[in-house]
């Protein structure tokens, strides 16, 4: 008498459910396998998400006045000159209540208004395209109060 292998998991039977692939999942050991391979693919796809998700391009080094004026240029045909001091920018050098003339001998001119006619108070520093696959801008986003007193930095991506 021979003996039959096993069948596998056949994709044949057209609309097979998920109940008919454990019910031919005849031992436990395969189930068991099947479910930690299931189990280990999620668990390295979560980790890679968050790795990727707070991993920031703007915290790569400290602020460097020279270095930031010298990266202008760079920064707005799109490599990622300035970004690497984003954070720290934004962490440590700017200050809430900063007058708008303090923020730009630090920094120097804005290289814009960011939407003048919805955000008056609103400019933007280039800082690159910096993050995710190169495709889109990232700014530094200063806002002043009506007397030119900072109340908000922030990077963003656009």
């Amino acid at each position: 008498m021979t003996e039959e292998a096993p069948k596998a998991f056949s994709s044949k039977k057209a609309g097979a459910s998920l109940t008919a692939f454990f019910v031919e999942m005849k031992t436990p050991l395969k189930f068991v396998l099947w479910a930690s391979v299931v189990v280990a693919t999620a668990l390295v796809l979560f980790f890679a998400y968050l790795i990727w998700a707070f991993m920031t391009p703007y915290s790569a080094s400290s602020f460097n006045q020279d270095k930031w004026m010298a990266l202008s240029e760079i920064s707005r045909q799109g490599e990622c000159g300035r970004g690497t001091m984003g954070e720290d920018i934004v962490d440590n050098v700017l200050k809430i209540g900063m007058a708008r003339q303090e923020v730009e001998n630090l920094l120097g001119p804005p290289d814009g208004p960011y939407y003048p006619e919805t955000y008056p108070n609103e400019y933007i520093y280039n800082l690159g395209m910096c993050s995710g696959f190169a495709i889109d801008y990232d700014l530094l986003h200063v806002t002043y109060d009506q007397e030119n007193r900072l109340i908000r930095a922030a990077n963003m991506q656009h």
